[in-house]
């Protein structure tokens, strides 16, 4: 691309518009990388408090869903989330970020050397902007492949 198919926009223009979108990027890899780390508080701040979160196995309804689903997984567990190609498109207090991850998943039991994904998919992401920064609304989780 060159500079001259840039969008018809001054950097003045383009500031404000790239920092929501890194913001809005930035929420949803934190959300991902405190659900690695078991850590609900982290992701709760990230969250509505009335949010959805729409995975293969079911939803997973508001903050109280969220401890709920991360006190399920057993105790040990090991879960890394590599997420890429983020991108976010951002209207007025409204985004979208669209991002595809691979999941490695290992029980205490069952750790090897050789890890191999457990899924393989795309996140679709809806955050509103609040008082104190972007927030996730809805998360929809597709697998594309899944061990």
């Amino acid at each position: 691309m060159t500079v001259d198919a840039l969008p018809d926009s001054t950097a003045a223009e383009r500031g404000p518009r790239v920092a929501d979108e890194w913001d809005c990027v930035q929420t949803t890899l934190r959300f991902t990388a405190a659900l690695d780390e078991g850590d609900t508080e982290t992701m709760k701040s990230l969250f509505v408090a009335d949010g959805r979160w729409r995975r293969p196995s079911g939803a997973v309804e508001g903050h109280d869903g969220i401890d709920g689903f991360v006190a399920s997984i057993p105790a040990g567990t090991l879960m890394r989330h590599i997420v890429t190609n983020a991108r976010a498109e951002v209207t007025g207090d409204c985004a979208r970020v669209r991002s595809y991850f691979t999941v490695y998943l290992s029980a205490p039991d069952t750790r090897s050397d050789a890890a191999i994904p457990t899924a393989i998919g795309r996140y679709d992401d809806r955050l509103v902007r609040g008082v104190d920064g972007w927030l996730i609304a809805e998360r929809d989780v597709v697998f594309d492949f899944a061990g």
